[in-house]
């Protein structure tokens, strides 16, 4: 199987906003591929709710939030994998 380019490149994930997919290399320890799902999550997040540099830290830390909530409601196996409880 050939590698996305990115990981290739020696990252851990990337969030495609073309696709609408995140890739994560499993080939790190459990605990990186945790942070990374999450790290690539909140990218998504960024994206899909159109948040902004310039944005205020209140509508981003509630955007982000609610953004989660989603995440974890819509993915329950992504719930268990990260051992989050909602």
């Amino acid at each position: 199987m050939k590698l996305p380019k990115s990981i290739a490149r020696g990252r851990h994930g990337e969030f495609s906003p073309n696709e609408l997919i995140i890739r994560i290399n499993t080939n790190i320890k459990k605990s990186h591929i945790k942070e990374t799902l999450l790290h690539e999550i909140l990218h998504g997040i960024y994206w899909s709710y159109n948040i902004h540099d310039e944005d205020k830290e209140e509508r981003i830390v509630t955007t982000i939030a609610v953004g989660l909530s989603q995440v974890f409601t819509d993915n329950p196996k992504i719930s268990k994998y990260l051992e989050v409880n909602i």
